[in-house]
């Protein structure tokens, strides 16, 4: 299974990412196993959370 995709706070398809121009992000972070709770049943394979400038 694929991880839940996060997008300035809002859950996005994987192919989202695909169209990000890697020079508008600001911060990217993985969270995986306790971490990604937050994220409920969603999160169970782990969470990809990009912010963008």
């Amino acid at each position: 299974m694929d991880p839940l995709f996060v997008l300035n706070n809002i859950e996005v398809p994987e192919s989202v990412f695909a169209a990000i121009d890697p020079n508008e992000v600001k911060k990217v972070t993985i969270l995986k196993g306790p971490d990604s709770s937050s994220y409920g049943v969603r999160g169970a394979n782990g969470v990809i959370v990009i912010k963008t400038k």
